[in-house]
């Protein structure tokens, strides 16, 4: 019987060996495609970065003044309805990913050519000044944002996974080079002078020393059209790489090697498990003689994982150790941190930075920018998924959000504006913890998204984002009530 079953089986394994001759398993062109992945990914931060990196320019020159944040917060956080439409379209088959990042890309770019060329449009609307084309495409440009996460990740799929690597990146260097650009622009930069005079003034002054300095801030070296002009062209630098990631014959050869080695994987499995069924007989007229073996095998291995466990489980947290509690656990943790950075405190910008200088909240609105992708980095190079580190993480940037939110409060007056010698470390301060809190919490976030994934994949992940767009969304609504219809945030002017 034994015999019979032994020649069965050659026919499987003929065939397993005659398919994996005929696939390369390894990919072809990875210089060419890598380059293709990573500007591809620089599209996919636009709105997110660029509109708050210019906010400090913006807000001098449109009627909303620091209301604008919370403004140009809740159109970006309006834009989640996009993955909400993608999912239903792609449900009936109206769209896959391929066809929704086509239209999600001209929509970018077209509400980059009407920011550049009416940025400064405003309507008159129940008797208020509101910069409508601002807003209007700032919800176009959020749309590319937010939609990217359902529809550029699928796209890379079909790519060998080597090429996620650099798409990453990319997307990393979508906060990044907006955040190069307006370094060098010099947004929201003050004269000395205005300086000394917020520096040396007393605390009844403070106010009128603001007010009659608003307009004397240094000119920046280009325009507010050019940043969105380098926008524009970053956007279409990434839909370019898209175009040649799908119609390029180099990266259609990969994509058609991928296919054909996960229809010979499917089919290996298919007959992995038809050859499992086969064994089942001849199985169990060995499992009496072997079972004695395979207990002390066992007992052996559980011995060595139980040592290994312990020196582990300090700072590693695996699929067996997370229940159900520690699940919902975590997806609150996610929701809250969401809340913070993407919901709540972005608006507040302005009022915790702006009294100190303009200079204040143009390294607040940078640095900001730059920390959550490198708290995302951090999390690549130094994993430490322990659930306790991770609530401690939260924690300490949660206290950073609630000083920030307490100066915020007292605007126009924060601590120490009227002191001179504590005035510059009272500004720098604030710097400090905005992107201590952003980075801290990026760490955390994305800590959560791994232990979530490795316990529940594609489910887990599914909530995880949901629950990115209800706290991102809740938060900012709570923000803009806060802010625009009751009197606990001042402005200087």
């Amino acid at each position: 019987m034994v015999r019979r079953h032994h020649h069965q089986q050659q026919p499987h394994r003929s065939l397993s060996f005659a398919m994996t001759d005929t696939i390369d398993t390894k990919p072809k062109a990875i210089i060419r495609i890598s380059i293709l992945a990573l500007l591809f990914g620089t599209g996919s931060w636009i709105a997110l970065t660029g509109l708050w990196l210019e906010m400090p320019l913006l807000l001098q020159q449109l009627p909303e003044q620091w209301r604008l944040a919370s403004y140009l917060n809740i159109m970006i956080q309006l834009a989640n309805i996009g993955p909400l439409l993608y999912w239903l379209l792609k449900r009936y088959r109206f769209v896959n990913d391929i066809s929704a990042t086509h239209i999600q890309m001209l929509i970018g770019l077209i509400s980059c050519i009407m920011l550049i060329g009416y940025w400064r449009k405003t309507f008159w609307i129940f008797g208020h000044e509101h910069s409508v084309i601002l807003l209007i495409f700032t919800f176009g440009l959020a749309l590319v944002d937010c939609t990217s996460s359902v529809t550029f990740l699928p796209f890379m799929a079909r790519f060998d996974s080597n090429f996620m690597t650099p798409y990453l990146f990319g997307e990393g260097l979508s906060g990044f080079i907006p955040s190069l650009v307006v370094l060098i622009q010099g947004v929201g930069q003050q004269t000395q002078q205005q300086q000394q005079n917020v520096q040396t003034t007393n605390i009844i002054d403070t106010i009128d020393i603001i007010d009659n300095n608003k307009n004397k801030l240094i000119e920046p070296k280009f325009s507010v059209e050019i940043f969105f002009t380098s926008l524009f062209i970053t956007l279409i630098i990434s839909y370019l790489a898209f175009i040649l990631l799908e119609f390029a014959s180099f990266t259609r050869c990969e994509q058609r090697r991928i296919k054909r080695l996960n229809r010979f994987n499917r089919t290996l499995l298919l007959n992995n498990n038809i050859d499992d069924d086969d064994d089942d007989d001849d199985l169990n007229l060995d499992l009496n003689e072997t079972a004695n073996q395979q207990q002390q095998q066992q007992q052996t291995i559980d011995n060595h994982d139980n040592k290994q466990q312990k020196s582990t489980t300090k700072t590693t947290t695996t699929k067996n150790e997370i229940n159900h509690t520690i699940y919902f656990y975590l997806l609150g943790l996610m929701f809250w941190n969401s809340f913070t950075t993407f919901g709540f405190m972005p608006p507040l910008q302005p009022f915790s930075a702006m009294p100190y200088s303009a200079d204040t909240l143009h390294f607040v609105v940078i640095l900001t920018s730059l920390s959550y992708p490198i708290g995302c980095f951090l999390a690549m190079l130094f994993e430490y998924r322990s659930i306790r580190m991770i609530t401690i993480m939260t924690i300490v940037s949660t206290l950073f959000a609630g000083y920030i939110l307490i100066v915020s409060l007292m605007s126009p007056l924060p601590p120490f504006i009227d002191n001179g010698k504590w005035h510059t470390i009272a500004s720098w301060l604030i710097v400090f913890i905005w992107s201590s809190f952003m980075t801290i919490a990026s760490y955390a976030k994305t800590m959560i998204t791994i232990v979530i994934c490795d316990y529940n994949r594609s489910k887990g992940m599914f909530w995880v984002g949901m629950q990115t767009q209800f706290g991102s969304a809740i938060g900012a609504a709570i923000s803009f009530i806060l802010i625009n219809y009751t009197d606990f945030f001042d402005q200087c002017y």
